[in-house]
């Protein structure tokens, strides 16, 4: 439909917004791009699983795919941050949002927003960008927030095993999403094998 074709178009115009202009940025965007498809499977994946309707489940896939948008515009126009931001954030088990707040006085979830705003984004994708990493409001839009929320936290855990200990996943989020041991396995699985299959794609993206 009309929201999915839209939705799409979005997607490509924020993919086309970095190229790598040197061999360490591209290394850097193959893991962001596979971090943003992990999250956007399990985005989906969670929604489907509330039984939330396919629009909402197509719209969830597009917020996790655009989550990071301001890690992106980082990547792409302030390398030195991110690699800076990203490196300390690793070092120190710290999430990155409050190193970027501690040097540049902004995170990327605030850029992320403001270029959704800037580019005429539908509020729904521009509230996911700004609340990823919380707070998830009790509002319409909590359903979409938690997914992504939720997705994130899975593919983290995905990269990094020990994440699962340090990310602080918001509890409102994971109790909504109502993940029974079975159901998080399964998941998890999903959203590997959705990275898996989108590797020819990330590719793509890395050479373009």
């Amino acid at each position: 439909g009309v929201k999915q074709l839209r939705n799409l178009t979005l997607s490509v115009a924020a993919m086309s917004l970095v190229k790598a202009r040197m061999p360490h940025m591209a290394e850097h965007q193959i893991q962001f791009w596979r971090h943003s498809l992990g999250t956007a499977a399990g985005a989906a994946a969670v929604a489907r699983h509330r039984r939330l309707s396919k629009d909402a489940a197509d719209e969830a896939f597009t917020g996790g795919l655009l989550h990071d948008l301001g890690r992106l515009f980082l990547l792409g126009y302030f390398y030195e941050f991110f690699a800076t931001t990203t490196a300390l954030a690793n070092q120190e088990r710290r999430p990155l949002s409050e190193i970027e707040r501690e040097v540049m006085g902004i995170d990327h979830s605030e850029i992320g927003a403001m270029l959704g705003r800037h580019w005429h984004f539908p509020d729904p994708l521009i509230v996911v960008i700004e609340r990823h990493h919380g707070p998830i409001s009790a509002d319409e839009y909590f359903p979409l927030v938690a997914s992504v929320h939720v997705a994130d936290h899975v593919m983290c855990t995905i990269e990094d095993p020990s994440w699962s200990e340090s990310s602080g996943v918001l509890p409102e989020a994971w109790e909504w999403a109502d993940l029974d041991p079975q159901s998080l396995q399964e998941l998890t699985e999903e959203v590997k094998l959705r990275v898996q299959d989108a590797e020819e794609f990330v590719k793509t993206i890395r050479v373009a």
